[in-house]
């Protein structure tokens, strides 16, 4: 394994398990569907939003070059796909956020 990814917006807090060959750990915060289940519509709009945003960062990262990167480089790359624009191409994740929390 060669890259860990946390997705979910409280992972980010939370301690990873330990790796074996210590691999790379990056963390593409995405909002949880669950702490909309009282609003079925809105928990639908939250999956599909990041369901989107997923397909996107996944993307971008099939993409890098991953033999030509180190541990780090392959860290700081993937941790740096979480900061591009996503969604509608024009979104950074904090005005994604603010978005899905309204």
């Amino acid at each position: 394994m060669d890259i860990v990814i946390t997705v979910c917006d409280q992972a980010a807090a939370e301690t990873c398990p330990v790796w074996a060959r210590h691999p790379a750990h990056a963390h593409w915060g995405a909002p949880d569907s669950t702490s909309f289940m009282d609003d079925p519509v809105k928990t639908k709009q939250v999956i599909r939003e990041v369901f989107h945003m997923m397909q996107r960062l996944i993307s971008l990262l099939t993409g890098l070059p991953m033999d030509k990167l180190d541990r780090l480089a392959l860290q700081n790359q993937t941790q740096a796909i979480a900061n591009k624009p996503w969604v509608t191409g024009q979104l950074s994740l904090p005005t994604y956020r603010r978005l899905i929390s309204q």
